[in-house]
């Protein structure tokens, strides 16, 4: 979900990104199948304006416009990085994130230059930026962790919560934690100390 009250949807089999508004109401449609010809796994729409994916065929990171013109890329990954599984991409004040469950963070530029490894133990579920605070949680050994991305030298500190929110399908957003309640049929959200301004 962005901060205008749109989502932002992916489907993979039919190779296609949907914008929803609030309601779920289909706003538009990018087919990808249409004008590229490899299967596309996690993109990511930038602030409405410009896609980030990563391409397995050429093993790079590109960046397209929503009419799906290529704006710029990476060199090919295995250069800088050598053996790489993409599990996830994140994009943050004008950083692009490569998620590799084993390994840890890869960090590119807005153009796709390659900057920094952020070594990582184990991950098993997708990690989230919390844009308000600059707080990216990663789910390590069954719990949840924070790291400081205004910091150099990131190390993964464990976030004590409290016991309903202990759980790996928590959102973090607007330095808050929310959880799905489905006795209540809501949304629950807590403040947590972690998430007040670095």
């Amino acid at each position: 979900m962005s901060s205008d009250l749109r989502f932002y949807a992916f489907n993979r089999d039919f190779q296609s990104f949907y914008i929803l508004d609030q309601y779920l109401n289909k706003i538009s449609q990018i087919s990808f199948s249409d004008k590229i010809n490899t299967m596309i796994r996690y993109p990511i729409l930038v602030q409405g304006q410009m896609i980030w994916l990563y391409n397995p065929a050429e093993n790079r990171l590109e960046q397209y416009t929503p009419q799906l013109e290529l704006v710029s890329s990476s060199r090919n990954l295995s250069r800088d990085i050598g053996r790489l599984s993409v599990d996830q991409l994140l994009y943050h004040k004008n950083q692009v994130y490569l998620n590799d469950f084993d390994e840890g963070l890869y960090l590119f530029d807005y153009t796709g230059r390659y900057l920094r490894k952020i070594p990582l133990p184990r991950q098993t579920e997708k990690a989230q930026i919390d844009a308000a605070t600059s707080y990216l949680f990663v789910f390590i050994h069954r719990e949840w962790h924070v790291i400081d991305l205004h910091q150099r030298m990131v190390r993964p500190q464990k976030i004590e919560l409290p016991e309903e929110f202990r759980r790996s399908d928590i959102v973090f957003q607007n330095k808050k934690i929310h959880r799905w309640n489905p006795d209540k049929v809501e949304v629950e959200s807590i403040e947590y100390p972690m998430l007040q301004d670095p």
